[in-house]
Formats: C-alpha cells, sequence, structure tokens
C-alpha cells in the first residue's frame, strides 16, 4: 500500500464542510466552482481500489490523504 498526503497550511476547511467535500457538487468559499472536482478525484481513485480522505491540519489547513495499492512489478 502507497500513501500520498498533501498537506496545506491555509485557512482550512470547516468541519461541516470536510463531511461533505468529496459528494458531487459540494463547493465552499468565496470562489464557488462547479463542485465536480474532488468528486472526480475520489471516484478515480475508488477506480483504481484506493481511498482518499481529509483531515484537519492542526493548527491551520488541511491534509488530504491517498491511499492505493502497490502495483506487482
Amino acid at each position: 500500500i502507497s500513501k500520498i498526503k498533501i498537506i496545506d497550511y491555509g485557512k482550512g476547511i470547516p468541519s461541516s464542510v470536510m463531511e461533505h467535500i468529496f459528494e458531487e457538487g459540494a463547493s465552499f468559499g468565496e470562489n464557488k466552482g462547479s463542485g465536480l472536482g474532488l468528486f472526480i478525484v475520489k471516484k478515480t481513485i475508488e477506480r483504481y481500489g484506493g481511498t482518499i480522505s481529509v483531515e484537519e491540519n492542526k493548527p491551520k489547513g488541511a491534509v488530504f490523504i491517498i491511499t492505493l495499492r502497490s502495483i506487482k512489478g
């Protein structure tokens, strides 16, 4: 298993948003988008047997964790 962590030190993501961030249409902040980006990322990762999650990065920011199966070669 391989893990990739993307760590952000920005404003962070409210916990109420974190619960729904990977859902189709989910969007927040001043510049709301289509809400498709993280939904597509999650579906693509899951298609290959992986997972993605998000958690708080203390004291501020967020951490996205992607877990993928290792490829045997």
